[in-house]
């Protein structure tokens, strides 16, 4: 009888992995088409799949980030900042968000509250715990490098 007991354990635990592998990757699939459609600057239509795919996973800091970059190439810039922080909010331990915060209070020339969120990011990025990807670390180094460049005063030696 424990056997069994153990056996549908194991198979509710199996199922509620396979479902959460199968929203990851429809999730990932929704931001990779939105990126592209802010590539493309289609921001309306990327805004709609960003929405869908932050409806669909709240909790999502890349979502969340990708949605505000998506305003910041659109010339909006406060909803921007309102996505970065709330993907900060939503996963304090996403360090795009971080990235994202620091760009746009770059843009309102204050340096040095966006230069911690800058370090606040990077070290996110390098730590350890999060088990960040090379690709995902190189990602939050190149958004910090780029939000450098932001502002009356870029600062494009400390960016490189």
């Amino acid at each position: 009888m424990k056997a069994i007991g153990i056996v549908n354990q194991i198979m509710k635990k199996s199922i509620i992995l396979c479902a959460a592998s199968v929203v990851s990757l429809n999730l990932s699939a929704q931001l990779q088409e939105a990126t592209q459609l802010t590539d493309k600057e289609q921001f309306e239509k990327a805004t709609s799949l960003y929405k869908v795919a932050i409806a669909a996973a709240p909790t999502s800091g890349e979502a969340w980030f990708f949605m505000g970059e998506n305003f910041w190439y659109n010339e909006r810039r406060d909803s921007a900042e309102i996505c970065y922080r709330k993907g900060a909010e939503v996963n304090p331990r996403f360090p795009l968000n971080h990235a994202g915060i620091g760009k746009a209070l770059r843009a309102k020339d204050n340096i040095t509250e966006a230069q911690a969120k800058f370090t606040e990011a990077l070290a996110m990025a390098d730590d350890k715990t999060n088990k960040f990807a090379k690709p995902a670390k190189s990602l939050a180094y190149r958004e910090v490098a780029e939000a450098m460049s932001v502002g009356k005063n870029p600062d494009f030696v400390t960016a490189m």
